[in-house]
């Protein structure tokens, strides 16, 4: 075929034949589908004749109101697999360079929990129900460790991770209120322990020898200088 002999009329047919090649070679093409239509609907309806110049494309893919930053470079990049296969029939069609128009996904930035806001949450599951059961109760404990441990995910795993695993092998709760605090105490002295450098078994020894160890400053990094 010749540059120039793709034209408008032909365009929703190679869209098809582009569609069944596509799935011939195992890709879902559920998504794609509509928006390679669309192209093509979008080219017949503005009389565009022959080779698709990167502008069209684009004017294509910024011609939607999505409030999602990435979605007109999503729909840009699906229909340049098309662009690339309508190249090399009519040698003239351009295909848009990848990341033309901007990423196509975005991963939303975390959102950290200031304390006012952990505040709300523990008063809010102070009237959790059952009232006087473990559930309120469990729910500010771990809320507490949220709030007094770095915003790291890592660390606030670390110390989340010894509540649920005592919590998993007393049946899914603990028995009494006086077992989750006493629980609730050790482990809080054996984590603060720890970012000190000190091991729980020294932190037990000297717990149940001298006395419990108390820190020296109000942070490791104070206590260091």
């Amino acid at each position: 075929m010749a540059a120039g002999d793709v034209m408008t009329g032909y365009v929703t047919v190679l869209v098809e034949e582009f569609i069944v090649m596509r799935r011939g070679l195992g890709y879902q093409m559920g998504g794609p589908e509509r928006y390679l239509r669309a192209f093509a609907g979008f080219l017949e309806r503005a009389g565009h004749h022959g080779p698709i110049p990167l502008a069209v494309s684009v004017e294509w893919a910024t011609s939607t109101s999505s409030a999602d930053p990435c979605n007109h470079a999503r729909r840009l990049n699906v229909v340049r697999g098309f662009l690339g296969y309508l190249s090399a029939l009519d040698g003239a069609t351009e295909v848009p360079p990848p990341g033309l128009l901007s990423p196509t996904s975005h991963r939303r930035p975390p959102h950290v929990y200031s304390d006012d806001e952990i505040t709300d949450l523990m008063r809010a599951a102070t009237g959790l129900s059952p009232r006087k059961g473990l559930r309120p109760c469990r729910s500010v404990t771990l809320f507490v460790l949220f709030r007094y441990r770095n915003n790291t995910n890592n660390v606030t795993e670390r110390a989340v991770r010894p509540v649920k695993v005592q919590q998993r092998s007393s049946g899914g709760c603990w028995r009494t209120l006086e077992g989750l605090a006493d629980f609730a105490v050790i482990e809080s002295y054996l984590s603060t322990a720890g970012h000190w450098g000190i091991s729980r078994f020294e932190a037990l020894y000297l717990l149940f020898t001298t006395g419990p160890w108390i820190p020296t400053s109000l942070s490791p990094a104070a206590s260091a200088t």
